[in-house]
């Protein structure tokens, strides 16, 4: 009797995705197995399931989705080397500088390799590192600046999320500045306010998120267009152990 595996499939074009039983492949040459034992949804996997734009150019009905994952090699096709049965790994994924256009893959044992040329940062707690000294440079030169369109949605009470409408959020070396709601939002919070930021992406399939606001209200921003939420969010921090540092700690209008 033929083996089978749970999978999210798209079986045909449109909105959705099916858990059903589907047979376990056998590698290739040059294939590997992988038994997973966690896996993930991801955005490509939201705009699979949604079936927008992006997902009706790129994917072909019937496809099994899934491709962040960690588990261990089961079985090996013929002809490959450097891995072992049993051998923990992780699924493949890319970061992309799109300041240089310098490209990096997740090897199957977790490493960075550039995809061309040097690879000049292997271990992803240095790449994470090197982001924050890039950010915490920024700053320091005075550059640092985030403005964006954001959608807004306000917390006044534990009953639900109000959607009020849109706004401008700017970040620069003084905190937030949040203003729209055709005039009727202006809100300021500083560099000491919070030592950390609530951001996320894709909140709840809304879009990414940015947190800020008081003890009476929360607002939560939806930036319109571009990946700002990681960077933010150690924007924040560093700016809160520099100014800290600078002054001494007084109460704080926000």
């Amino acid at each position: 009797m033929e083996k089978m595996m749970d999978a999210l499939v798209k079986t045909e074009a449109g909105k959705g995705l099916t858990l059903m039983k589907m047979p376990i492949p056998t590698p290739g040459p040059g294939e590997v197995l992988i038994k997973v034992h966690k896996t993930a949804i991801c955005g490509t996997d939201v705009h699979i399931y949604n079936w927008d734009p992006w997902a009706q150019e790129h994917i072909k009905a019937p496809m099994t989705i899934g491709h962040e994952y960690v588990g261990e090699v089961a079985a090996l096709g013929a002809g490959v080397t450097g891995l072992k049965i049993g051998q923990r790994v992780s699924g493949e994924g890319h970061l992309t500088c799109h300041h240089c256009g310098k490209q990096h893959e997740l090897t199957p044992l977790g490493e960075l390799k550039a995809l061309d040329g040097e690879t000049k940062i292997s271990h992803i707690p240095d790449y994470y590192r090197w982001e924050r000294e890039q950010v915490r440079e920024e700053i320091l030169s005075g550059k640092y600046r985030l403005e964006c369109d954001v959608d807004i949605a306000m917390q006044v009470d534990y009953k639900a999320m109000y959607r009020v409408g849109k706004g401008r959020l700017v970040h620069d070396l003084d905190g937030f500045h949040l203003t729209g709601c055709d005039g009727k939002l202006d809100y300021t919070q500083g560099p000491l306010h919070n030592y950390g930021l609530y951001a996320d992406y894709l909140w709840y399939e809304i879009g990414d998120v940015i947190c800020i606001g008081n003890r009476e209200t929360t607002y939560c921003c939806f930036p319109k267009g571009g990946d700002c939420v990681a960077k933010t969010r150690m924007a924040v921090e560093e700016l809160y152990k520099l100014k800290k540092r600078r002054k001494p700690r007084t109460p704080e209008t926000v």
